[in-house]
């Protein structure tokens, strides 16, 4: 990670919010031998390329700020390393060039400095020979710290806006969760974790940031300032292409150590 030649153990300080919201287009349908283009899939398909195209902006949080700030010492060894470690080292200065590479280096750095959007499941005519007088597209989206659900319907509706004017295209805000309250980096449970880690881990180093996916740990906010995410699991770029996706597993032989991990962690919260 980061041209980072060590384990890299991420605390989630926070978790991203997520929603769905549906992009619903409403056009005069027919029998396929008869088109009358655009039609409603044309405009649907349309719509999700600018969607994938028009990204909303970067920005710092307060906790990625602190990422990168505990990482940026450990970078170095390889060309890449030393690249990353000059441009964190700057990045109040060189802070439009850092979003750059990050949007562009892999998909988890992206994520961590934007909202994003993903779609994911799509609607249209049930009969191979129907243009359909309805479409719709599920767009799943992981807002970051600082913009809610509304700000991303807002985002929508004027990035699509000659489709909405013309009346032909709605964007329906579906359920959503907003972005969990960013936790105390410097409180004693987190130094705790940290500590497990270090106890249990060889050759790793520590960082809190904001968990880019969907936890339950975001109902324990009413009852806590400080919630905090931690698998204790080794994971290689390999595995994290296999999330929901096929064969996804965790290794046998990490068992050993996430089973200590924990056992340390009682021992240092409980003392």
């Amino acid at each position: 990670m980061l041209g980072i030649p060590h384990t890299v153990a991420l605390i989630g300080a926070a978790e991203k919010g997520n929603g769905d919201l549906e992009i619903v287009v409403n056009k005069s349908g027919g029998h396929a031998s008869n088109p009358n283009p655009p039609t409603a899939d044309g405009v649907l398909a349309n719509a999700i390329c600018k969607i994938e195209k028009n990204p909303m902006k970067t920005r710092w949080t307060a906790l990625t700020k602190e990422t990168f700030k505990e990482l940026s010492p450990y970078c170095g060894g390889s060309a890449l390393g030393r690249i990353f470690k000059f441009a964190l080292t700057n990045r109040d200065v060189l802070s439009p060039l850092v979003k750059f590479i990050f949007t562009v280096a892999a998909p988890m750095t992206n994520a961590l400095v934007r909202t994003t959007f993903a779609p994911t499941m799509l609607w249209g005519s049930d009969a191979r020979n129907v243009i359909p007088k309805d479409a719709k597209a599920n767009i799943n989206y992981r807002m970051i710290t600082g913009e809610k659900a509304e700000d991303v319907k807002a985002y929508l509706e004027k990035l699509l806006k000659k489709d909405v004017k013309k009346g032909h295209l709605k964007v329906e805000l579906l359920n959503y969760s907003n972005p969990s309250p960013e936790a105390d980096v410097h409180c004693d449970a987190y130094e705790n974790i940290r500590k497990s880690i270090l106890e249990t881990f060889d050759d790793v180093v520590v960082a809190p940031y904001m968990f880019i996916a969907a936890t339950d740990a975001r109902f324990y906010n009413p009852l806590t300032d400080n919630v905090f995410r931690f698998g204790p699991f080794i994971n290689s770029l390999d595995d994290q292409a296999r999330i929901h996706g096929i064969n996804e597993r965790l290794h046998v032989d990490g068992l050993e150590k996430a089973v200590q991990f924990f056992v340390r962690c009682l021992e240092n919260t409980l003392g």
